[in-house]
């Protein structure tokens, strides 16, 4: 760590100390704060506030409705079947030694086709 690292890190530090701090009393006495008075004593009157229907029990929550769907696909032809291929005859292939793989355990030969 060279010098000037040093010293940005010893500026910024304390720094940002300060803030956390400051964010933290904030919240603290944000939350101290005492609930707004209410004036029982005026004449409004709140409208009654419709609830939404209960959650569903257990019981109810255990089928699953799925209204009817019909699927249409257009049917495809099939694939064409490939020819088989051919096993290549060794008396064609030009062949290393083989040797250990350079990651891992095992053996390799590595082939060329003339």
């Amino acid at each position: 760590m060279n010098a000037r690292t040093r010293y940005l890190f010893s500026a910024a530090l304390p720094l940002v100390a300060f803030v956390s701090f400051v964010g933290t009393g904030t919240y603290i006495d944000h939350k101290r704060a005492e609930p707004p008075t209410v004036n029982h004593d005026s004449d409004f009157k709140v409208p009654p506030v419709e609830l939404p229907p209960p959650a569903p029990t257990f019981e109810e929550s255990r089928v699953l409705v799925i209204p009817t769907i019909t699927i249409k696909s257009d049917r495809r032809k099939p694939a064409p079947v490939k020819a088989k291929v051919e096993a290549i005859d060794r008396k064609f292939v030009n062949c290393k030694p083989w040797r250990p793989l350079v990651m891992g355990s095992g053996n390799v030969q590595e082939c060329d086709l003339e």
